[in-house]
């Protein structure tokens, strides 16, 4: 697990939407879960370039 790469988008996106919860009114607390859904597709787009990167160098 690249835990530099995890560690980059989950603080952030932990922090916001904790900000979220507090600070939204009512009805779109719910939503502030999609930035920690988001950070985690980020990350896993992220890992994918870079095998693909890193597969395209040593063909």
């Amino acid at each position: 697990m690249h835990k530099k790469k995890y560690i980059a988008l989950i603080i952030p996106a932990l922090f916001l939407s904790i900000l979220g919860i507090l600070y939204l009114p009512e009805r779109y607390k719910n939503y502030s879960f999609l930035i920690l859904v988001l950070a985690w597709t980020t990350y896993y787009i992220w890992i994918y370039i870079e095998k693909r990167k890193i597969g395209s160098k040593a063909e």
